[in-house]
């Protein structure tokens, strides 16, 4: 597994701070179009570019930026894609549960 870092950005749905993007391709760095899922909220995001606006001191500039992914927009994925963000989400839904299990007993 490949771990790519990054500014902390709020998580579009639930403003839990993230860090990082994991994948097993050689390049997990996030590009526009990419869909990723918040480990806090299990929602689904998609990179995309945000335009920030020119000011005195600064030209016009973009930042990648995660945005809520609507439920039309998840279902107009690939089907593979679709599938991979539903285990992915399972998977950290169930470490969730792993934790609170563990944390219970001690």
């Amino acid at each position: 597994m490949i771990v790519h870092r990054y500014t902390e950005q709020p998580c579009p749905h639930c403003g839990h701070l993230l860090d990082a993007s994991a994948g097993f391709d050689d390049d997990a760095e996030p590009r526009a179009g990419d869909v990723s899922v918040c480990v806090a909220c299990l929602q689904f995001s998609v990179w995309a570019w945000k335009e920030i606006a020119a000011t005195e001191k600064t030209p016009e500039d973009a930042e990648l930026v995660q945005q809520k992914l609507s439920p039309r927009e998840f279902n107009e994925l690939p089907g593979d894609v679709r599938g991979d963000l539903l285990r992915a989400q399972a998977h950290l839904e169930a470490l969730k549960k792993a934790q609170a299990l563990k944390e219970a007993k001690h």
